[in-house]
């Protein structure tokens, strides 16, 4: 209409300074891990995608991660490379934080276990993929104690 004033409000909130995190990654030797993918999920969310993605590289294996919001997180670390398509022998393992504002949070140092990769696809007649249990024997026919995790290949996760 002719000669009508609109005005509008903005609110703005002024964010929390963001926190850091420093954590030391080495193998199970104690060699450092020099490049790593961090995924933050949100501690109270069992979403499939983490909340914020960090990659980074550190000759020592220290790693302060800056820019994170304050909250509580659990870390997924893909060791040597990148967060999306990463492949290593280095297990990929996880640890819990809890971020203040403007603060740095020390996780301390994560040792990450050497191992071998195999994965299997089991399908029936249809094409349809199977559950599937392993055991895995030495030379001499013994059962060889690893640890198994089962990737479900719909949602993605072990």
């Amino acid at each position: 209409m002719a000669g009508e004033v609109i005005t509008e409000t903005a609110v703005l909130h002024r964010l929390p300074p963001p926190g850091s995190v420093r954590v030391r990654l080495a193998d199970d030797e104690d060699h450092p891990i020099q490049e790593a993918g961090f995924g933050f999920f949100a501690a109270d969310d069992d979403g499939l995608e983490p909340s914020l993605v960090v990659n980074d590289d550190s000759e020592s294996g220290v790693y302060e991660l800056d820019g994170i919001p304050a909250g509580n997180y659990v870390v997924t670390i893909h060791p040597e490379g990148q967060w999306r398509n990463y492949i290593s022998l280095i297990v990929s393992d996880s640890f819990e934080v809890g971020m203040e504002s403007g603060k740095t949070t020390d996780a301390g140092e994560q040792i990450l276990q050497r191992g071998g990769r195999a994965q299997f696809r089991i399908r029936n007649e249809r094409g349809e993929v199977l559950p599937a249990e392993c055991e895995l024997r030495g030379k001499d026919g013994r059962p060889v104690a690893v640890e198994f995790r089962y990737l479900d290949i719909e949602r993605n996760t072990l």
